[in-house]
């Protein structure tokens, strides 16, 4: 397989040749890859050709109620200081709550198995948490999202 820049045609490129069903949104830049079988639930593609990078970011359905908040970032930050790759952010205004994981792309070609471990890196690890936050949402301490972990 032949080496390609990650920019929107190169990951457009990639899931029309592995069958992936995506949404390429022209208004924004970015390509939605939906969820079969979860409403709501789908991972972006965002490029910043200005900055030599792109980034794949997981949205959790939903806004996050300001009551929980404060908490949820908590949450956030425990896991963080736990994560290699990528970062879990919570947006206190707007209260959107996701998974971003950022790479260079300037200079740097990319393969089919590599842009395919990133998507498996960002939907892994929602899948690995999204219990565990949901819980801290419904009112449990941030802290319970490090059981099982360490």
């Amino acid at each position: 397989m032949a080496s390609f820049p990650l920019d929107l045609d190169g990951f457009k490129a990639f899931l029309e040749r592995a069958g992936i069903e995506h949404v390429h949104n022209e208004k924004l830049g970015q390509i939605g890859v939906p969820r079969p079988g979860s409403e709501g639930w789908a991972v972006r593609f965002v490029p910043w050709p200005e900055r030599g990078m792109a980034t794949v970011a997981y949205p959790l359905p939903g806004v996050v109620p300001p009551a929980r908040r404060a908490e949820l970032a908590r949450a956030c930050n425990l896991l963080n200081a736990r994560t290699f790759l990528g970062a879990w952010v919570l947006n206190m205004e707007a209260g959107e709550l996701y998974f971003r994981h950022t790479v260079l792309t300037a200079g740097v070609l990319f393969e089919d198995a590599g842009v395919r471990a990133l998507l498996q890196v960002v939907v892994g690890t929602v899948e690995l948490h999204v219990d565990r936050l949901q819980a801290v949402l419904d009112g449990a301490p941030a802290e319970s999202v490090l059981v099982e972990i360490d």
